[in-house]
């Protein structure tokens, strides 16, 4: 049988099934076959508050960048960690130059973390928004909270951050900050928006 015979059964598979059909479409990438899954599918009238859109919005953008944080926050303590280590090594020759680089990633994604906290209570006050309630929500607060104790002690500055990078690359001439991490959010937020 023929995909496109196949198809013309979609429409009494359950919604359920269909889902598993369209996520094997895409995982294929086969546009195709997605098209044919969504123009089977019926269609349902919902009714919802008209804060729905607004809401799904800034949790779609508050998920999604609590996981870079998070991520973020693993790759900083693992860094410290390593670096750690590495001083327990000193004894050895020449690996000073080693430790220090070490140190300077782990002061870099340090700026990383900061950074994406401040960028997210940016992004919140612009919108008038506090996402303490719907932070709590989300997985991850631990982990935060073990970066957030050890950057308190360490970590670079946005002019650090930026000599740090320019150390492999001399033609960096500008690094993420608060700010565009903000107006990145903004953007992800009002694209979310649009399809609602």
């Amino acid at each position: 049988m023929t995909a496109t015979r196949l198809s013309k059964h979609y429409s009494v598979l359950t919604p359920e099934e269909r889902f598993a059909l369209l996520l094997t479409a895409v995982a294929r990438s086969d546009e195709v076959e997605m098209e044919r899954i969504r123009n089977a599918s019926r269609s349902v009238t919902i009714l919802v508050p008209d804060t729905f859109g607004v809401a799904v919005a800034f949790k779609d953008v508050l998920a999604l960048h609590r996981l870079e944080r998070v991520e973020l926050a693993g790759l900083y303590l693992e860094a410290l960690a390593r670096v750690d280590a590495a001083w327990e090594q000193m004894p050895r020759a020449g690996w000073e130059q080693s430790v220090a680089k070490r140190s300077g990633f782990a002061r870099f994604l340090g700026y990383l973390v900061k950074i994406n906290e401040a960028g997210l209570k940016l992004f919140c006050d612009r919108l008038g928004l506090d996402p303490t309630g719907a932070e709590r929500l989300l997985h991850g607060e631990r982990i935060l909270g073990l970066a957030a104790t050890s950057l308190e002690s360490d970590s670079f500055t946005e002019r650090d951050a930026l000599a740090y990078c320019q150390q492999d690359d001399p033609s960096v001439t500008k690094i993420k900050t608060a700010e565009s991490i903000a107006e990145d959010l903004r953007e992800a937020y009002d694209a979310v928006l649009e399809v609602i």
